[in-house]
């Protein structure tokens, strides 16, 4: 089956009742690229259901976009705990979970089979960022079909992941985000099955969050942009540093006997963070912002990471200035 990119090219919304089911069994299901909801699932009252058994994206697209596409959500009204829809793609079924009338973005999440306890750190850690930053997550609808609402994900791993999305995801990592899809997911376990720590779930959902503004800001931290150079800069100032007394403290002061010989950047990304490029730091320090009065360290380090990463000073001011005077998204 190929579903073209219309609107409604399948109805079973229920404007004043319960969402309709919607369950396509075939060899393979293709979506054609484009922005608008093909599948319309939603109620007025409860969500509705879509199930595809095999579902793909066109050639040459690299990510289904289920938000754009798929549309199971149930009324505005309706509180915590009501059956708010269904998605279940490639055999990997999402429900979606409504916070009630009123609430601040998100007013809901997804639960793909997670761990419970994870997923209540999840949005304690997002409940701890400014309305009025994470504000502009929710306001993307009044823009273009292209931006709708972002949405947030707790999977078990970036295999599901990956299934669900019809994404080569990259193995080993505790979330991913797909800002033009305006997707953002925090798994339970690595791809070798090895646990995410639970301590790291409110870090790593930060981290996402990172990503997501990074991207509606206008690709801020990309290269050749003036945070990009700043990063650079903050590098070279890092990797002056005398080690044990201003790069690293406390227990990471081993760290400088450990690995005589490397520069402060390089025993950064061995022992603390593996990836601190320029696009990944933005959202590292971000994270690093706004969790660190609340405890939040990345996966396997300790409460003398923050004094670290607080020595990117040119980037942390900038992003600083950014957390109190968030600009209007760009795409």
């Amino acid at each position: 089956i190929r579903i073209r990119n219309r609107t409604a090219v399948i109805d079973a919304q229920a404007v004043s009742g319960n969402g309709g089911n919607v369950i396509i069994n075939a060899n393979k299901t293709t979506f054609v690229h484009g922005t608008n909801k093909v599948i319309d699932a939603s109620g007025g009252k409860e969500g509705g259901l879509i199930e595809i058994n095999v579902a793909k994206t066109q050639s040459g697209i690299q990510f289904l976009n289920v938000n754009a596409f798929m549309d199971v959500k149930g009324g505005d009204q309706e509180s915590v705990g009501t059956f708010y829809g269904e998605i279940e793609l490639n055999d990997v079924r999402c429900t979606q979970v409504t916070r009630g009338p009123g609430a601040s973005w998100p007013k809901t999440h997804w639960d793909c089979a997670a761990n419970q306890a994870n997923i209540t750190k999840m949005l304690n850690a997002i409940d701890n960022v400014p309305v009025n930053l994470r504000s502009v997550f929710g306001d993307l609808g009044n823009l273009t079909p292209e931006t709708p609402e972002v949405q947030i994900y707790s999977m078990l791993s970036d295999v599901q992941f990956g299934q669900f999305f019809d994404f080569n995801a990259p193995s080993h990592t505790g979330g991913l985000t797909a800002g033009i899809a305006r997707v953002s997911a925090v798994f339970d376990v690595f791809f070798d099955g090895g646990p995410v720590a639970i301590s790291q779930i409110e870090y790593n959902t930060l981290h996402e969050l990172g990503h997501q503004f990074e991207y509606v800001w206008g690709d801020i931290a990309a290269p050749g942009t003036n945070y990009a150079s700043s990063w650079f800069s903050d590098a070279i100032a890092f990797n002056l540093l005398q080690c044990d007394n201003f790069a690293f403290t406390g227990v990471n002061n081993q760290l400088c006997v450990t690995h005589q010989g490397l520069t402060n950047f390089q025993i950064l990304e061995l022992e603390l963070i593996p990836d601190f490029s320029s696009e990944e730091a933005f959202a590292h320090l971000l994270a690093n912002q706004i969790g660190e009065q609340h405890g939040y360290f990345p996966e396997g380090t300790n409460t003398d990471t923050p004094h670290t990463l607080n020595n990117f000073i040119g980037q942390n001011d900038a992003i600083s200035n950014l957390i109190q005077n968030p600009p209007a998204p760009m795409q």
